[in-house]
């Protein structure tokens, strides 16, 4: 598998690269998916999104993607019904689990998925897109 893009992750005034996919989640929960063009092996999701924390809860405020005449996606087409059109961001109600974010230098490179390391971890727990934990985990220089 080669390395994939990384999603963005705005927190607390920093963009942070992320090793996790929160849409993922949604998307699979679909009785229908969505196709999105192939764009390239560095994106075998076939998206990339762009995140932000804010009052303590994970929002989706882009998406870049095309679906498969080309045309490109806007989060309205993929949320409907959630779409805040003041800020025209998607709350992530739907997300459950710990965002992975790297931090610090690259130590050692892997030419497949998330599988490189970084200086530390910051990691985000999130119940139903509430931000519930914050923890960084430091990793060890190789030798």
């Amino acid at each position: 598998m080669t390395a994939q893009f990384s999603e963005c992750l705005v927190y607390q005034g920093k963009t942070l690269r992320m090793q996790s996919l929160p849409l993922s989640s949604y998307l699979d929960s679909l009785s229908n998916p969505p196709a999105f063009e192939e764009v390239h092996t560095a994106c075998w999701r076939r998206y990339v999104g762009t995140w932000e924390v804010t009052h303590d809860r994970l929002y989706l405020t882009d998406i870049k993607a095309h679906w498969r005449d080309g045309a490109p996606v806007r989060l309205e087409q993929l949320f409907p019904e959630f779409t805040d059109s003041v800020t025209r961001k998607i709350f992530a109600h739907w997300y459950t689990g710990t965002l992975i974010c790297a931090q610090g230098k690259l130590l050692r490179y892997a030419h497949m998925g998330y599988e490189s390391t970084y200086e530390e971890s910051l990691l985000l727990s999130f119940d139903c897109g509430k931000l519930v934990n914050t923890n960084v985990s430091q990793h060890a220089t190789p030798s």
